[in-house]
């Protein structure tokens, strides 16, 4: 087993390729490991009645059912002092560093004394005094708490080429807090790119389309009857959901019963008869029924334009056109193959609402 699993109700894998397990070699502090001998550091809680047998001859009494659970519950309760023990192991090897290279004795101790008081309160063990003596003498010794822990700290903040930190405080007070600093600043320019808070990933079908019917009759008539139409599905969102989110019975009211209403009525909304003879409508017409069609697509970019400060009925209505459009426009942007969009039966699983 190279991972040491306890079969503890651990999933498991097992591998038999010799082209893959020969070149795997032990660490060289793996004997030292192994070696260690727990019983000189912990003891029994109690060492003469620590058998099943020591409770009684007849396990179906009262009295022997009573002291079974009285000896359980009694051991868990027992400080098992594992906390203490993972604190000060962590912050002896921050300490050590650069100093131990590698696995010196005492973190082999530490290491394999948290492993064991895992388990300690329901095996019965416990800690022997001189093994806890020597564990408050030893963190009382490590005073330096890890920079990494405390990042708002920038007194503790250790000094010099981030490279030769410890491993954790470069990642994540030099690493770390740079990413952190870049996507923000990736972020603002997004929210800045127009003055408002709409995002012109979700909105640049509505702006070319807006900006070609300034310049077509028919467009114009499109333009206008979208208009009129997502009007009213704003009205109804309003009578429909605001109002009996706040009065609704539980045995009546569904909430996906509505929302499911509201994105039909948003669906059936199609260019006018009228304005078919335009070649381009007529695409948008025949295929207005097609899951991500650039008519769906343009309809749900309008209503996320004109919903800036009423976010919910967009994302609600036509988030899997708002996540198409998102992963599509980020793969022009980056020049790189888009996230994967999002499928109809992944949306009420990722909503944020």
């Amino acid at each position: 087993m190279l991972s040491g699993g306890d079969y503890d109700g651990d999933k498991i894998w097992v591998c038999w390729d010799h082209r893959l397990v020969e070149p795997f070699d032990n660490n060289p502090s793996f004997t030292a490991f192994k070696n260690w001998k727990k019983d000189k550091y912990v003891e029994h809680t109690n060492p003469e009645n620590r058998l099943l047998k020591d409770l009684g001859q007849d396990p179906n009494s009262t009295t022997f059912f009573r002291e079974f659970f009285t000896r359980g519950f009694t051991s868990s309760l027992t400080h098992d002092y594992l906390g203490m023990c993972t604190d000060i192991l962590t912050r002896y090897i921050y300490n050590s560093h650069p100093r131990v290279k590698g696995v010196d004795k005492t973190i082999i101790y530490l290491a394999n004394l948290c492993a064991v008081l895992v388990d300690a309160p329901k095996q019965g063990l416990q800690l022997t005094s001189e093994s806890l003596a020597g564990l408050k003498r030893l963190g009382k010794e490590l005073d330096r708490k890890p920079a990494y822990k405390c990042p708002k700290d920038r007194q503790n903040y250790p000094t010099g080429n981030p490279e030769e930190w410890y491993i954790l405080d470069r990642l994540v007070l030099n690493v770390g807090i740079n990413k952190v600093a870049e996507k923000q600043g990736e972020f603002a320019v997004l929210m800045d790119r127009e003055g408002t808070w709409t995002d012109l990933h979700l909105t640049r079908r509505f702006h070319a389309f807006d900006h070609l019917a300034d310049g077509d009759a028919s467009l114009r008539q499109v333009r206008t009857q979208l208009h009129e139409d997502l009007g009213e599905l704003q009205k109804l969102w309003s009578r429909r959901i605001q109002p009996l989110r706040q009065l609704r019975d539980s045995e009546t009211y569904s909430f996906r019963a509505e929302i499911e209403h509201i994105h039909t009525v948003f669906l059936d909304i199609k260019p006018p008869q009228k304005t078919l003879y335009n070649p381009l409508i007529r695409s948008w017409y025949d295929n207005a029924d097609r899951p991500n069609s650039e008519w769906r697509l343009l309809k749900a970019s309008t209503l996320f334009y004109m919903n800036k400060h009423k976010k919910k009925l967009p994302w609600w209505v036509t988030m899997p056109e708002l996540c198409h459009m998102k992963a599509e426009e980020t793969a022009v942007e980056l020049r790189r193959p888009a996230p994967r969009s999002v499928a109809d039966d992944m949306v009420s699983a990722i909503s944020t609402q």
